[in-house]
C-alpha cells in the first residue's frame, strides 16, 4: 500500500508519475526487467522519494491496478443494467488502456496477476450478491463459479480488444460479448459483426 497518507497534491502527481512511467517501462521491457532505478531515473527522483510511497515495484503496480478497479466498480454500482455495466466497463479500458495492457497481458508477473484476478473476482462476487440481494433471488450456480467466469471471459474479451488495437468501439464490444454471453459458439453461426467505420 501506498506509505504516505493525506497526500498533497504534488504527492498524488508524484505517485502518477510513477505509475505512468513503470506502465511506459513494463510495456517496454516486460515486468520482470524493470528495475526501481529505471522507474526513478526515468521519474528524474531519487530511490528515497520512490520510498517514500511504495514499497517495491510490485506494490506500485498493484496499488494502482486495484484504484483502477475499484474506480471501474464504484463506476458499475452506478446502474443496474447489465448492457449499461458493459458499456462502462470496455470505455474504461478504453480510458486506461495502458494499465490494461499490464494487468490483462503481462505473463512476467503472474503471482501479481492471480493477486488481481482474485481481486477482481472478490469485488464482482460482491455485487452479485447485492443484486441477489436485492431482487430476493436463490441462486443456483455458485457466486465464486460465476465470478471466476465472468472475470475470465470478460478478461479473454479485453486481451483480445486490446491486442487488435481496439478496432472497433466500446459499444460494438458490448454487442460482441453480449451475443457470445449469451450464444456461446453457436454465436459463431449468426452475420458477421463488422468493425465500424
Amino acid at each position: 500500500m501506498a506509505r504516505l497518507k493525506n497526500l498533497t497534491e504534488r504527492g498524488r502527481e508524484t505517485q502518477r508519475e510513477l505509475r505512468n512511467i513503470t506502465i511506459q517501462l513494463i510495456l517496454e521491457k516486460g515486468y520482470e526487467n524493470v528495475t526501481v532505478k529505471d522507474i526513478t531515473e526515468r521519474a528524474g527522483i531519487d530511490r528515497s522519494t520512490f520510498y517514500l510511497h511504495y514499497k517495491d515495484k510490485q506494490d506500485l503496480l498493484e496499488q494502482n491496478q486495484k484504484q483502477v478497479i475499484d474506480e471501474l466498480f464504484e463506476r458499475c454500482r452506478q446502474t443496474a443494467q447489465m448492457e449499461d455495466r458493459l458499456r462502462i466497463v470496455f470505455k474504461h479500458i478504453a480510458e486506461n488502456a495502458a494499465i490494461y495492457r499490464v494487468m490483462l497481458t503481462t505473463e512476467d508477473g503472474s503471482a501479481l496477476y492471480l493477486r488481481m484476478h482474485d481481486y477482481i473476482v472478490e469485488q464482482l462476487r460482491t455485487v452479485m450478491q447485492e443484486r441477489v440481494a436485492q431482487q430476493g433471488l436463490t441462486p443456483d450456480v455458485p457466486l465464486e463459479m460465476l465470478a471466476n467466469y465472468y472475470t475470465g471471459a470478460l478478461r479473454g474479451a479485453a486481451v483480445w480488444w486490446l491486442a487488435q488495437g481496439m478496432p472497433c468501439p466500446p459499444e460494438q464490444m458490448v454487442r460482441l460479448f453480449q451475443r457470445l454471453m449469451l450464444q456461446g459458439i453457436s454465436a459463431v453461426g449468426g452475420p458477421p459483426v463488422r468493425p465500424e467505420a
